[in-house]
């Protein structure tokens, strides 16, 4: 590789991992707009970040939704917590994180079929800012929903899927690994021809998936950058057989195609494992192991407490899904376990919605998705789940996604009290949400000074790390002089963080 573009993407990345450095140490100093403008890889606005061509404004549920707890599913991107993935999961968690990324997204009409997001997911800068960003949030694979390599209408996705494969080859060290979810729909939009009779039609789905693993077995498995499970290259498939129109394939066929598949890359040099979505361990016999997904209900005013379902699509105890799946993943040591952690589902702003919604709760969903792992002792420090896969980065259409942080319905006030020397903290609940809003939420709270004369805004730490349960902070430290005095609220992982207002301080 030139040396001169070596240097150069390195800089990016330096210049990236700048904006996202959150002040901890006393005395550190960050400027005001930097803490409290968008660190993350979406679109504020023109320019921001610089692949950006217009803001993402945020999209909401359907308005006959009134009875919806999370009435914004997509927030607009502000400032994300830093703190890494792994602060979600239990003490001494070792396993590494899967985010799920869509690749679908452009910025020019007709958008490729889906929403408009502000950005163009064929542009390298694009991949790169997504990958950079992943890699700050302490993202380990980045599993890209794959749409295969035969279909002419996906040509879209393939680029993308190019691109960040050739973003992740060129990094040094490949702190983040390409991962590939082969999607159903690299094939169902060529195989389900109303023609074809149910042999054609599982024949047309085996020969396009082995040409997809044979792509992937060629340019992409070879590097360092792919995504390994103890040196063998995984794969993931979404989808089920019963999808296949004109026919549903049979369970039985699904595991014989399943079976010729593996078969066939078995050839390669490094045989594949393949990975599918939690229904049975062992399903099809092709199976190496399997991850969770969301399991959002449908929906409705006439019975708004299906929203509230998160951990099963019943209302039924977490066992019926979620606990099912880690003590069926417990019990089958030698297979691959990726576990599931998510903020909410509501599938409102895509054109294939059914209503179907996960309350986010103000972020608390996030936690209890990631608490539920170890919950009943399946996995724990004693027995370490792998992998966990965040569903998903940026699936905007069925408000999955954490690109643009998670609100946890806080917002922050704070006043000076001259005569104690202190500064105390409120924090008012967004209208509506004071059931959902919780201090779990948080991880800490930051205390700043700054000069109110100073044109740059720059913020210098007093303390950080200050307890989620604090509502004040002793001001004695601060320098003599007059000073506008800031509290920001710092979320766990992929919580927005809020900055108070100023308020102004004479210290002795």
């Amino acid at each position: 590789m030139n040396k001169t573009k070596v240097l150069v993407l390195s800089l990016l990345t330096l210049a990236f991992c700048a904006r996202n450095v959150h002040a901890q140490d006393p005395g550190t100093t960050v400027t005001l707009p930097v803490e409290t403008g968008n660190n993350t890889s979406a679109c504020s606005a023109d320019g921001t970040p610089s692949y950006c061509n217009e803001a993402f404004p945020g999209f909401k549920t359907n308005p006959n939704n009134t009875s919806a707890q999370t009435q914004t599913v997509d927030p607009q991107p502000g400032h994300v917590s830093a703190e890494k993935l792994s602060a979600l999961m239990y003490s001494g968690f070792t396993g590494k994180f899967l985010c799920e990324y869509q690749p679908w997204f452009d910025n020019v009409s007709p958008y490729n079929g889906h929403k408009d997001i502000g950005y163009d997911e064929n542009m390298a800068a694009t991949v790169e800012g997504q990958d950079n960003f992943m890699i700050t949030e302490g993202c380990y694979v980045n599993f890209v929903d794959f749409y295969g390599t035969q279909d002419p209408s996906q040509a879209f996705n393939l680029a993308t899927t190019v691109a960040v494969y050739k973003d992740l080859s060129t990094r040094t060290g490949t702190p983040l690994k390409l991962g590939i979810l082969e999607d159903e729909g690299a094939t169902i939009g060529i195989c389900d021809d109303a023609n074809y009779t149910l042999a054609q039609e599982e024949s047309c789905v085996v020969t396009d998936i082995e040409a997809d693993m044979a792509y992937i077995n060629t340019n992409w498995e070879p590097s360092a950058a792919f995504w390994k499970d103890g040196g063998v290259p995984v794969i993931g498939f979404f989808g089920s057989a019963a999808n296949y129109k004109p026919f549903a394939i049979p369970a039985a066929d699904w595991n014989t195609m399943w079976g010729e598949i593996q078969a066939y890359t078995n050839t390669f040099k490094h045989p594949f494992k393949y990975i599918f979505q939690f229904g049975s361990y062992g399903s099809p016999s092709a199976s190496g192991g399997e991850y969770g997904w969301p399991q959002p209900a449908v929906s409705s005013e006439s019975n708004p407490q299906t929203q509230y379902w998160w951990c099963s699509p019943t209302g039924t105890a977490c066992s019926g899904y979620l606990d099912y799946f880690y003590q069926q993943g417990a019990a089958n040591p030698s297979d691959v376990t990726v576990g599931v952690v998510y903020k909410g589902f509501d599938d409102s702003n895509a054109s294939w919605g059914s209503n179907r919604i996960i309350a986010q709760q103000c972020g608390q969903v996030l936690l209890n998705t990631a608490k539920e792992i170890s919950a009943l002792g399946y996995f724990g420090t004693s027995n370490q789940i792998p992998y966990v896969q965040i569903a998903t980065w940026n699936d905007y259409e069925e408000g999955t996604e954490v690109e643009t942080g998670i609100d946890n319905c806080y917002t922050i006030s704070a006043t000076v009290d001259q005569s104690t020397n202190k500064v105390n903290w409120t924090l008012p609940i967004e209208t509506g949400q004071a059931s959902y809003a919780s201090l779990s939420t948080i991880h800490h709270f930051t205390v700043y000074y700054e000069n109110p004369s100073d044109p740059t805004q720059t913020l210098t730490v007093l303390e950080s790390g200050i307890s989620r349960d604090a509502t004040s902070y002793s001001l004695t430290k601060v320098p003599a002089g007059t000073w506008n005095i800031y509290v920001e609220m710092v979320g766990e992982p992929l919580i927005l963080n809020r900055m108070s207002n100023p308020s102004t301080y004479t210290a002795p």
